[in-house]
């Protein structure tokens, strides 16, 4: 009985993430919990071993580094708010490390498949009412507006309440789950239901029109392009050849159709405003900011004066702030922006101890998934390693909590049991 509640709350706990954070936080919860009395259950605490990697592969190694850095940050007050915010970084290893191998398993099984269930119900939900407010608008599903600012990336979200790149991320690591189970053979009688799903989830990325996450669905479809033109050119070379000819056709068309749209500016003439050394200016005739370059560079003249050890947990926010107020850059400091760059912002609170912790973090993770030829993990992380440069995603609600959960699922099932 309890194993079928436990499949049931998996499956609920990856559904969840897509859809609703708070209820996520819920549902990881009854999770953590029910490992935690199977575990007591089956006497399989009895049998824990300790890998060396433990240390750099699971998530405990973040909660290390806020131990680490409250014995020297100015910021004391932080630091027990760090600690319970954070619990989870080290709760769930540890849950993980007394739970019996074969459990985790079928936890992971079922949490990817929730993942990828939440992401399509959020995509057909987001997209639906995305269409409806354009024919409320216009009297017409046919316009250029769906592609406009109020039509895509924070708008397109706001229904759900998640940022549009942590709702990317779920979006794309669910799309590699979804081609690595065709790449493998998994499910090949349901290749139609498997390509809807692909589809959709592509489809929404480009209204999510986070600039990172389009980049990497660019990378993730051209990689699984390319190894399917490998395994095809020999045998059926007029498919292959007519469907690069589509797919150029295809992307040209796209590109045309969008080019005048808001959609297409953001990955243009906004990317080049932010990153561009731009204070107190308007990017897209709608609001004045600080572009992401002038704030970056505020951050690193603050990690010279400290490179070694950073300044301490809890330190970022307050350290960028008194930054950005010097530099000039009054609306970043108004809205308290954080780095917007996980490597500057383990550099500011931890130093080059922080940003090696972290490097091994996902090295050892990318390695152990690349050898095993584990390819969701592998994808998993290396998302993971490409928003890091544009978001503090270990630190913000909607990001700890995925990582926490899928990262750790993904060390100890390869730890233990291999490829699964």
């Amino acid at each position: 009985m309890l194993k079928k509640i436990l499949v049931v709350i998996s499956v609920l706990a990856g559904m969840s993430i897509p859809l609703h954070t708070k209820i996520s936080n819920i549902a990881l919860g009854l999770l953590l919990l029910m490992l935690l009395i199977i575990a007591v259950k089956e006497q399989s605490y009895k049998k824990v071993f300790v890998q060396k990697s433990f240390f750099t592969g699971t998530t405990i190694v973040f909660y290390l580094l806020i131990i680490f850095g409250a014995f020297y940050t100015e910021y004391n007050e932080t630091v027990s708010v760090y600690l319970g915010r954070y619990a989870l970084y080290l709760v769930i290893p540890l849950i993980m490390m007394l739970t019996a191998d074969n459990i985790l398993v079928t936890v992971r099984k079922n949490v990817f498949q929730g993942i990828v269930a939440g992401a399509v119900i959020a995509s057909l939900y987001l997209n639906i009412l995305n269409l409806m407010h354009l024919y409320t608008e216009y009297n017409t599903l046919l316009n250029k507006a769906l592609f406009d600012y109020y039509h895509t990336y924070h708008h397109f979200t706001a229904p759900v309440k998640i940022h549009p790149t942590y709702f990317g991320m779920y979006l794309l690591v669910s799309l590699v789950i979804l081609i690595s189970d065709l790449m493998t053979g998994k499910k090949t009688q349901k290749k139609i239901g498997y390509g809807f799903a692909i589809f959709l989830l592509m489809a929404t990325l480009v209204f999510v029109n986070s600039r990172i996450c389009l980049l990497l669905m660019l990378l993730i479809v051209f990689a699984a392009f390319i190894n399917w033109v490998v395994t095809k050119i020999h045998t059926h070379k007029i498919m292959v050849l007519t469907s690069i000819i589509v797919l150029i056709v295809t992307l040209s068309g796209v590109i045309y159709s969008v080019r005048n749209t808001y959609l297409f500016s953001r990955i243009t003439t906004e990317l080049v405003w932010d990153l561009s050394e731009n204070v107190d200016t308007q990017y897209n005739n709608k609001f004045a900011d600080d572009s992401r370059l002038s704030r970056w560079k505020v951050a690193w003249k603050l990690i010279e004066k400290q490179p070694v050890i950073g300044y301490g947990t809890g330190s970022e926010k307050k350290m960028l702030k008194q930054g950005y107020l010097e530099a000039g850059l009054d609306h970043a400091a108004a809205q308290e922006y954080d780095a917007h760059n996980q490597w500057l912002s383990f550099a500011l609170e931890y130093g080059l101890v922080g940003v090696l912790f972290f490097f091994f973090f996902i090295a050892d993770n990318l390695v152990r998934s690349y050898k095993k030829r584990d390819w969701i993990p592998s994808g998993l992380f290396l998302i993971i390693l490409f928003i890091s440069f544009t978001e503090n995603i270990f630190k913000n609600n909607a990001g700890f909590l995925f990582i926490a959960l899928t990262a750790n699922l993904s060390y100890f099932t390869q730890q233990y049991h291999g490829k699964k």
